[in-house]
């Protein structure tokens, strides 16, 4: 599927960054990897911001960083 496609490039892109990630970083990360991958993806591609619980500094940080990649 498109989500699991997505999910792999987000553990590639994970790994390769993985020594260069703050404390911080890695939390929002890990608060992310919890999200249903169709949530994730849709964070991830920009279609939809954070909100809730995951709407936080670290985690918005995190996902313009990654939206860069």
């Amino acid at each position: 599927s498109v989500a699991s496609r997505g999910l792999g490039d987000v553990y590639k892109r994970q790994d390769k960054h993985e020594e260069t990630l703050t404390d911080e970083e890695v939390e929002a990360f890990s608060i992310l990897l919890e999200l249903p991958d169709n949530d994730l993806l849709n964070l991830l591609l920009a279609r939809k911001e954070p909100d809730g619980e995951i709407d936080t500094p670290q985690v918005r940080a995190l996902l313009t960083r990654l939206r860069a990649i």
